[in-house]
């Protein structure tokens, strides 16, 4: 099946195949919104709101889950970002209802609601669980056949990154495929999540290792992912700044660009990767980053908060 299929879609005109950009249509509350990256690695436009979120998640919410104006525009100024732009990100959040502001004579103490809690919740262990598995793969796909009506394109949008989440790739035009056949399941109640009826989906195997190559080539961009490991490498290589201010620019830093990866990698077998594959490598320098700058950047948080009460 899967090998008469993979030849026959050789003759498709990619042209034909839309590419959607996979953020229209989420929910602001939802998870993969909260990411605030699209599948091809873009960061969405409102960087202030996107950062703010990562430092909500990284030093807020391990400190109390509630934070001052004044502290939070001094954490985004580590970015560059202005004091102007940094009050409007946080009101975006509080008209989304993620954040609820408290008078407390002339200053405004922002708390988490718990949909924010849980959102929060839900990318921590996104983001820190994320790393590369060493599972064997029995050599099976999962294909799933899904059609939506052209005219549903935030459907189609919301059902492209969420497929993409749970580390399908779109082989061809509602065609999606995974090497891990127990996420059937997870595949299926996406569809009917959404509505979408008519949904198929069956286990196969490849026919030939060009055949199976030739799948991983057309349904994932594994030479974009490897380069932006590779950036990510280069960009924190060398020794931590001990400094409470730099540590915690850098924290922050490092998380932003981190969470990218959970939503680009599809977490493919080992067997599917090319030779050299940077995912352990990049893993493994996060960790040993984060371990050694949260403490000196949660010390400069809180003496932050402290100055500004």
């Amino acid at each position: 099946w899967l090998h008469m299929i993979y030849h026959d879609l050789i003759t498709i005109d990619m042209k034909s195949v839309e590419y959607n950009d996979p953020l229209d249509g989420l929910e602001d509350g939802s998870l993969e919104a909260y990411l605030g990256i699209r599948r091809d690695g873009r960061e969405q436009a409102d960087s202030a709101r996107s950062i703010l979120l990562t430092l909500l998640g990284e030093l807020v919410r391990p400190a109390g889950r509630s934070a001052w104006t004044q502290s939070m525009i001094a954490a985004l100024g580590l970015f560059g970002v202005e004091p102007q732009a940094a009050r409007l990100a946080i009101s975006r959040l509080a008209e989304r209802g993620w954040l609820v502001g408290t008078r407390i004579g002339r200053r405004t103490r922002w708390g988490f609601t718990p949909e924010l809690d849980k959102l929060l919740d839900e990318g921590a262990a996104r983001i820190y669980g994320f790393g590369p598995e060493d599972r064997r793969w029995d050599g099976q796909w999962l294909l799933l056949l899904v059609s939506v009506p052209e005219h549903q394109r935030r459907l189609r949008s919301t059902m492209a990154v969420r497929l993409g989440w749970a580390g399908f790739g779109s082989l061809a035009k509602g065609v999606w495929v995974s090497p891990w056949t127990n996420r059937e399941p997870e595949a299926v109640g996406l569809t009917r999540e959404l509505g979408i009826e008519g949904a198929l989906s069956f286990l196969t195997t490849s026919g030939s290792p060009s055949d199976r190559d030739g799948i991983v080539e057309r349904s994932w961009d594994l030479h974009s992912l490897s380069a932006q490991y590779e950036r990510f490498l280069y960009r924190f290589r060398g020794e931590a700044p001990g400094e409470s201010a730099e540590a915690t620019a850098g924290l922050l830093s490092l998380v932003h660009d981190w969470r990218r990866f959970p939503i680009l990698d599809p977490g493919l077998p080992t067997e599917l990767l090319p030779a050299g594959w940077p995912a352990a490598d990049a893993a493994s320098r996060f960790s040993e980053l984060r371990s050694s700058w949260q403490p000196a950047a949660m010390d400069w948080w809180k003496r932050t908060e402290v100055q500004y009460s």
